[in-house]
């Protein structure tokens, strides 16, 4: 058992243990790597914190953009929503077409309504022209014998004139 480790010391475990058993330097920090020496160069692979600092902000600048860009699409899609059901309210309310109503010009609820009070106005309206003759065919077509009949002889020669085919 001569060759067993019996807890002792020997010299060249002493010599690993103390980095100063060695001849080396005593006033090295201890951790201290007395192989590597410090770089009198910056690393090759130094980053030019300004050009990525640019970088980032021209890259922020960006999503800023797209964000505006998708809360006004956002923005523009809710007022649609908002008219609609102001267009469908108003309508439901006033008995007007809904899809003749959201043709007209407003967005707000009083502006719809004005509208529908329009088209009501419209609607109401004859849906026939007045016609002076109640709608009838006409006067039964005037003859020789209805002119000549005529006593005033002015207004017998004016309705000659006005019927010469009559006389041809």
């Amino acid at each position: 058992m001569a060759g067993e480790d019996s807890g002792a010391v020997g010299p060249e475990q002493e010599a690993a243990a103390d980095p100063r058993a060695d001849g080396g330097a005593q006033d090295e920090p201890r951790g201290a790597d007395p192989e590597a020496e410090p770089d009198p160069e910056p690393e090759a692979d130094q980053t030019d914190w300004k050009a990525r600092s640019r970088q980032w902000e021209s890259r922020a600048k960006a999503h800023k953009a797209k964000a505006d860009e998708k809360d006004a699409e956002i923005a523009s899609l809710k007022a649609q929503i908002a008219r609609t059901g102001a267009v469908a309210e108003v309508a439901r309310e006033k008995g007007v077409d809904a899809g003749l109503l959201a043709r007209m010009a407003g967005d707000t609820p009083e502006e719809i309504a004005e509208n529908a009070d329009a088209l009501l106005a419209f609607a109401k309206g004859p849906a026939f022209p007045d016609v002076p003759d109640a709608g009838g065919a006409g006067a039964a077509p005037v003859t020789v014998e209805d002119i000549e009949a005529i006593k005033d002889p002015a207004e017998r020669v004016r309705a000659r004139r006005d019927n010469i085919a009559l006389y041809r």
